[in-house]
């Protein structure tokens, strides 16, 4: 009886495995898995000429994988969204392409592949970083990805901290400290940072629990009465009033510009660059200034904004992103090419390899390296592995959560810039003149946000039409 049992089980089992839908290939959908190799097809892939050599190195690591897909490089110079106006003008749209313009005219235009279907089947979706996946959703659709990340931040002169005597401090350092550190380094021979300007801006950030310029995505608004905008001036307005802590503020063209020394040159020399020469002890950048930071000649390491509170810390996140085009004629194969230049684990450490061992013309060593966009472990692991990556940059990938603050919410909302630039820069300057922050902050915000909510309306009703096409034109195709 046994046996039979035994047999009947193994027969079963055997049945079972045969069966449509109970394959080991069959993925948590019920769908069988689909193997890099099945994928076919041409797909154009836009890219800026100044990245037109890696993007060919990186092409084909993708066509080792990918061996049926046929990549068509795309070359462009100028700006992104000029590129995509001339090719739609000639309905010869890419079908891949990434960049930081503003992301939402591409979406009114309907020339955006609504990543929804891709993305809530990959397992892989997961690792992508939630705050800046967000960021991409309009009216519930996904119209891109982030590629690789960037973080507001400020470069610290250990060379100078160890010359005036000071403590390192700590990477979770408070804007107290950060303060107390740049007054300590002002004296007639040094400073203590090189400009604030939009220091107030990255402040604003650090200082609450919202995003860049006060946006609150869950309301859909711009906040600015809860006092972290009043704050963030202050504190601001606090460094400039200490006489040669801001280096620039030293500067008079007007001087100048009549053969004059001004206050700058009188103190660090006339032709001087007083932040390369090590003479001030902070400087405001962030990770994208990378390239020429690593050609200071003095020991240097980068720090995120200073918070508030060390319990309460937050970090300041940028990223670009990458998108397919409505008109793409194989989804499928352009999707795979824009995972692998984007958040895909395998492309990343592809990608990862390929900048860690770059050389230049000569032959010489010149390695690279980009924040990843992901948080899959094998990923970590390789970026944390990275000897060209400073400490400050480490500490800040590994200390990422859904408490920051996206930063670069101009890619994504509508005229941006347009509405909060005169608004702020007025308030900014009437705050310069006397007035109080906290008397201005009610003003601000309704200026804002009745001017915001008049461009998002017209946003979402165009993008609204171009999504009925959209779906009208892929249902019948």
């Amino acid at each position: 009886m046994q046996k039979k049992i035994l047999v009947f089980c193994f027969v079963f089992a055997l049945i079972m495995a045969l069966m449509p839908g109970c394959s080991k290939q069959d993925d948590s959908s019920g769908g069988k898995t689909t193997s890099p190799t099945d994928i076919s097809g041409t797909v154009k892939y836009a890219v800026y000429n100044s990245s037109m050599d890696d993007a060919k190195k990186i092409v084909e690591e993708f066509n080792k994988v990918y061996p049926n897909v046929k990549v068509e490089l795309v070359g462009f110079d100028g700006g992104l969204t000029d590129f995509l106006t001339a090719q739609a003008a000639t309905q010869s749209l890419p079908d891949v392409a990434y960049g930081w313009d503003n992301l939402t005219y591409f979406a009114s235009q309907g020339w955006l592949y609504p990543l929804n279907e891709f993305i809530e089947k990959d397992e892989e979706a997961k690792y992508i970083y939630k705050v800046q996946l967000d960021g991409y959703t309009i009216n519930d659709k996904i119209y891109a990805v982030p590629v690789w990340l960037q973080f507001s931040g400020m470069v610290l002169n250990l060379d100078l901290l160890d010359t005036l005597n000071m403590d390192v401090p700590d990477y979770n350092w408070t804007f107290d400290e950060f303060f107390n550190l740049a007054k300590q380094a002002t004296t007639s021979e040094y400073s203590g940072i090189n400009h604030v300007s939009s220091l107030d801006e990255a402040l604003f950030g650090t200082f609450s629990n919202l995003h860049q310029m006060g946006y609150n995505p869950e309301k859909n608004q711009f906040d600015y009465t809860s006092g972290a905008w009043a704050k963030a001036i202050e504190s601001q307005k606090a460094l400039t009033q200490i006489a040669g802590l801001v280096s620039d503020n030293l500067k008079n063209s007007e001087l100048t510009n009549k053969g004059e020394m001004d206050d700058y040159q009188k103190k660090f020399g006339k032709d001087a660059d007083a932040f390369r020469e090590g003479k001030v002890l902070i400087g405001f950048h962030g990770t994208w200034d990378f390239g020429w930071v690593r050609t200071l000649s003095w020991n240097w390491d980068f720090y995120p904004i200073p918070v508030l509170d060390k319990n309460n810390y937050r970090q300041l996140v940028h990223s670009d992103y990458a998108f397919m085009t409505s008109t793409a004629k194989y989804p499928e194969a352009a999707f795979a090419l824009l995972k692998w230049i984007s958040y895909g684990k395998d492309g990343i450490l592809a990608r990862t390899d390929y900048f860690a061992n770059k050389v230049d013309a000569e032959g010489t060593a010149s390695p690279e390296f980009f924040i990843p966009a992901s948080t899959h472990p094998e990923v970590i692991e390789k970026f944390k592995s990275l000897s060209i990556v400073p400490n400050g940059v480490k500490y800040m990938f590994e200390h990422m959560s859904e408490k920051d603050a996206k930063q670069d919410y101009y890619k994504v909302l509508p005229d941006f810039w347009t509405i909060l630039g005169p608004i702020v820069d007025n308030a900014r300057q009437r705050v310069n003149n006397g007035e109080s922050p906290s008397a201005l902050a009610s003003e601000v915000e309704d200026l804002i946000n009745k001017q915001y909510k008049v461009a998002y309306d017209d946003l979402i009703a165009k993008i609204k039409q171009v999504q009925e096409e959209f779906d009208s034109s892929h249902n019948n195709s």
